[in-house]
């Protein structure tokens, strides 16, 4: 996932401010960039968690697929299988006299 996709938003601090209002203002836009990361983070999640579960299901169609192919191949028995007889046909034997 590119990166642009999510970004934090950093509000500015107000001004004027000093000492325990000034700093509880900085906790707070703190705190408010960690939540905006908590869901930032649950969405990148959501989606790792959905490509996983496409690719789960396309192995699992493949694995199914791959012991299908192979009792089809234990089941052929290569003395028993009839190979066509080659005849050769080519277009220039008509022409030839």
């Amino acid at each position: 996932m590119p990166l642009a996709k999510a970004a934090v938003e950093r509000s500015p601090l107000p001004g004027g401010l000093i000492g325990a209002d000034q700093l509880n203002m900085v906790v707070l836009d703190t705190l408010r960039q960690l939540a905006q990361l908590v869901v930032i983070t649950d969405v990148m999640f959501d989606e790792l968690m959905t490509d996983a579960e496409q690719i789960r299901d396309r192995v699992t169609s493949l694995s199914v697929r791959t012991t299908k192919l192979a009792a089809r191949l234990d089941a052929l028995d290569a003395l028993t299988v009839t190979v066509r007889t080659y005849t050769p046909t080519c277009f220039c034997t008509h022409f030839i006299t």
